[in-house]
């Protein structure tokens, strides 16, 4: 079963699937704008207390510290004019010493809340802005889930960013959808996932199989421990579906050990295809069986979301097909580098075979050449034969 199963349809996209009308979902958004709008306003408006209060504190240690100031320089003044009295003249002097060094450390001080007083009131104006802004926007949002309460009441819905009476919607949606045209305006393979999703709503968990090499199974469904084989034919409503088509979709079931299986099409069935299904294991659905179907289980949900959810699956198809693709091409590159290894490897061996036959051709007394059974040359045998009889006759 695993050589044709791809893709099973994302469970997080069934669960996200929209099934308000476009204005409650818009009036929803709006409603949590609004919220999240005020929650950040409270949360300014806490900031500009807070900094306005920093602030007032950092307006009075400035005049405070002022206060100190005039008042060492008060000081100051008098300590020098104490200075013309000879008499003190030398402890004055000390300190006039002392109190200018005090103005000098505070001085500084004194510029320091400035310049903190001058941050805060950015800080402070910035604030503002900000609250200026996000009341502006509170109130865009106020007037416009009004003008949606007031266009609701007036009998007409949202759909497509239009206002359009309520009692189009219903036809509104099935051109969308695709039931007005019987989805000719959806591929074949986009018309399984579709199917797929019409499955997966009425309580399939559904696996969408590859466009080749299926033996005829376009979608396994399962509900339970139950196995369903689902054939889709997305055809014109004159192109009838034979026995044929039913024969071998009956054929494949074992092939995934389906209990039963499922022909859907948008167009209808012979005769001889509605017989051949008799008291077999099939459920034939026909154009209006399934358009009935789409009606009940998809018409109400987000068709975007559902034309979306099937761009999504074949992007990941796409990228699942070239995934395995490269995984082979990588599979046959370290099969490759194998054999070569392998190969290799033996002419490695019958190098030092040839090598080791060469060392045992040659004579070990002489160095010439010898037979590879034999230890010495023919001339060097001799020799030794020679040397041996001389050596016994002394």
């Amino acid at each position: 079963m695993d050589n044709y199963i791809v893709f099973i349809i994302n469970d997080s996209i069934w669960k996200n699937m929209q099934t308000d009308s476009e204005s409650v979902i818009l009036l929803n958004k709006y409603e949590m704008e609004k919220s999240h709008h005020h929650r950040t306003l409270l949360h300014l408006e806490k900031i500009k207390i807070e900094t306005t209060q920093l602030i007032k504190r950092r307006e009075s240690d400035l005049d405070i510290l002022s206060q100190e100031i005039n008042a060492k320089n008060g000081q100051l003044i008098d300590k020098e004019l104490s200075l013309l009295k000879p008499l003190k003249s030398v402890g004055n002097y000390f300190e006039t010493k002392k109190i200018k060094n005090e103005i000098l450390h505070l001085i500084p001080n004194k510029e320091n809340i400035h310049k903190d007083i001058k941050k805060l009131q950015i800080q402070l104006n910035e604030t503002d802005e900000e609250i200026r802004i996000l009341s502006k926007e509170i109130a865009d949002i106020v007037v416009a889930i009004s003008l949606i309460q007031t266009q609701k009441n007036k009998g007409f819905e949202l759909f497509d960013n239009n206002w359009v009476p309520i009692e189009d919607l219903q036809k509104l949606r099935e051109i969308k959808i695709g039931l007005a045209k019987n989805f000719e305006n959806i591929s074949p393979f986009d018309f399984e996932y579709f199917v797929a999703m019409l499955l997966r709503e009425m309580g399939y968990t559904t696996e969408v199989t590859k466009k080749t090499g299926d033996y005829g199974i376009d979608i396994i469904a399962k509900k339970g421990k139950q196995i369903v084989a689902v054939q889709c034919k997305r055809h014109n409503e004159k192109n009838l579906i034979g026995n044929v088509l039913i024969q071998q979709l009956l054929g494949s079931m074992h092939f995934i050990n389906a209990s039963h299986c499922i022909f859907i099409t948008t167009s209808h069935f012979t005769k001889n295809a509605i017989t051949q299904s008799q008291n077999s294991p099939i459920e034939l659905w026909d154009k209006d069986t399934f358009h009935n179907l789409v009606r009940k289980y998809l018409l109400n949900c987000n068709i975007d979301q559902i034309f979306d959810a099937i761009q999504k699956d074949k992007q990941r198809q796409k990228e699942q097909i070239e995934h395995e693709k490269n995984a082979i091409i990588e599979k046959k590159a370290e099969k490759k580098l194998l054999l070569e290894k392998r190969k290799q490897e033996k002419t490695a061996k019958r190098e030092i075979k040839k090598l080791n036959d060469d060392a045992k051709k040659i004579c070990p007394r002489c160095g010439g050449k010898k037979w590879k059974s034999r230890k010495y040359c023919s001339k060097c045998k001799q020799e030794i034969k020679s040397e041996r009889r001389y050596d016994n006759c002394w």
